[in-house]
């Protein structure tokens, strides 16, 4: 027990010592990058990164095509992998600027 005391002291003095000087918060950024990449990674490379890229969508849209593949709503369903089940969600902002652009067309006579 005073082992594992002594420890954590000497490394809270020489955690203070690195981060009371240049060199310490280079080493410090420089483990802020490393971790951040590390998590980055992981994020991007997940189970359901295939089905992102080659996945089939269920309940899209097919009779609205956006650059000739089925528009996706909020009911959409993409399988995943790794036994689940991806869904999008809108933002309230996209909500709301899509309302207003149907809103501008429909009062310049533009119709859908």
């Amino acid at each position: 027990m005073s082992g594992s005391l002594l420890a954590f002291g000497a490394g809270l003095i020489v955690g203070a010592l690195l981060l009371s000087n240049p060199v310490g918060w280079v080493i410090l950024g420089a483990a802020v990058v490393v971790a951040g990449a590390v998590m980055t990674i992981k994020a991007i490379t997940h189970k359901c990164t295939d089905p992102l890229n080659c996945g089939q969508w269920f309940l899209a849209h097919n009779s609205v095509k956006i650059n000739g593949a089925s528009a996706i709503t909020r009911s959409s369903i993409l399988k995943c992998g790794n036994s689940g089940v991806l869904t999008p969600f809108l933002m309230k902002l996209l909500q709301m600027l899509q309302s207003q652009f149907h809103c501008q067309q429909k009062s310049m006579g533009i119709r859908n």
